[in-house]
């Protein structure tokens, strides 16, 4: 994956550029307004985050190919502010603005538990693996 670049944002558009070329070599476009992304440290896949509290994943190998797509929210949307992998690419951490952390099953794109803390509507969250 070297030389290569994701970007997105409030347009919509989730682009990949090639670093060395200075140009977009691939996008797509979304529904949602992107609020964070992840690469995951093999490489193999990318994590993107939206505004509505859903997370998609896409292969990186070749043309962006969406894979599955995960609800982190609960009955109101709640934006996505932070995503992490785990260092053997086998688990994600998802921040939302809905006080809690989730802990995502990359293989299975489930969700393995909800961590709840203290309230938190306006600011970002930020978790990490340790």
């Amino acid at each position: 994956m070297g030389g290569i670049c994701f970007s997105g944002c409030f347009d919509r558009i989730l682009r990949v550029w090639d670093v060395a070329e200075q140009k977009v070599v691939d996008w797509l476009q979304s529904l949602d307004v992107i609020t964070s992304m992840a690469v995951a440290p093999d490489g193999t896949s990318l994590v993107v985050g939206f505004l509505s509290g859903f997370i998609r994943f896409y292969t990186t190998e070749g043309k962006l190919k969406f894979v599955s797509e995960v609800e982190c929210r609960d009955r109101i949307p709640k934006r996505v502010t932070n995503l992490e992998f785990s260092e053997d690419s086998t688990e994600l951490i998802v921040s939302t603005c809905d006080s809690a952390i989730r802990l995502v099953d990359v293989a299975t794109f489930s969700i393995l538990q909800v961590y709840i803390g203290h309230s938190n509507m306006k600011h970002n969250i930020k978790a990490h693996f340790a």
